[in-house]
């Protein structure tokens, strides 16, 4: 893919792109050993009297379900209790965590919900793996019977560019190699995400290209620009992904 480094356009915004949520029925796991997994966009149902192995006036209701995050993931959690007068705690352990060392520890994060019944748990996932997801309900602590509840849980990958420039002054052309993978270092597929070159002119940066990422695109430099360092950036989004962005200084041919 050949570019042109020419000026004009502007940058375009921070795009998060989430999946739609989609109707769904499901029970939740007694046990974490038990626990379905969430499926990302998808209205999940629970119900804390049904679902849980215990519920007692000493030990409250709790129910599991699993979340597959990798490093790095935007988590938000929107959920919802019927039960008004007492508080949904929802709660999301360390991945790692098993019914043999749960007791031992408490959630990496966790909200309850409003008087309302309404709530929103939101995090940034720092490790890659299976994370239980706790649903509760304590008597002690609230008035009230626990009941059903439903929650749908959304993700947006983050990710990591990086680039290669390669001149070649014969052709007047700076060769871009583009890697993107994920902060554990595991590479993403381009296919589906959107690229966009810009060049830093007179302090600004200009659109020169975007469209259909790929991994190797090429400069062709316009004499006013050739023998001067410039800044190039390289940015990519897509479905479900944290817009990222990494930039290099070259030589231009």
């Amino acid at each position: 893919m050949m570019i042109r480094a020419r000026l004009g356009g502007c940058v375009g915004a921070l795009a998060v792109c989430l999946c739609c949520p989609a109707l769904a029925l499901g029970a939740a796991g007694a046990t974490i050993a038990s626990a379905p997994g969430v499926t990302y966009g998808q209205q999940e149902f629970g119900n804390l009297l049904q679902d849980a192995s215990v519920c007692t006036g000493d030990q409250g209701c709790q129910t599991y379900w699993q979340l597959n995050v990798t490093a790095g993931d935007h988590i938000k959690i929107d959920f919802h209790s019927a039960t008004t007068e007492s508080a949904l705690v929802v709660g999301a352990y360390a991945v790692g965590t098993t019914d043999y060392n749960r007791a031992q520890t408490s959630p990496e994060f966790s909200d309850e919900s409003a008087s309302t019944g309404y709530g929103e748990l939101t995090f940034v996932a720092p490790r890659t793996g299976m994370m239980p997801l706790d649903m509760y309900f304590g008597y002690d602590a609230y008035q009230g019977q626990p009941g059903p509840y439903d929650f749908t849980a959304y993700v947006s990958h983050a990710m990591l560019v990086s680039i290669a420039p390669h001149n070649n002054p014969a052709t007047h052309t700076t060769a871009l190699q583009t890697a993107v993978h994920n902060p554990d270092g595991v590479p993403i597929s381009v296919q589906g995400l959107t690229e966009t070159i810009a060049i830093k002119y007179h302090g600004q940066w200009e659109t020169a290209w975007t469209g259909a990422a790929s991994a190797s695109k090429t400069i062709r430099w316009n004499a006013t620009l050739r023998g001067h360092k410039q800044s190039v950036r390289v940015t990519m989004s897509g479905p479900s992904y944290l817009t990222a962005s990494a930039t290099v200084r070259v030589l231009a041919a």
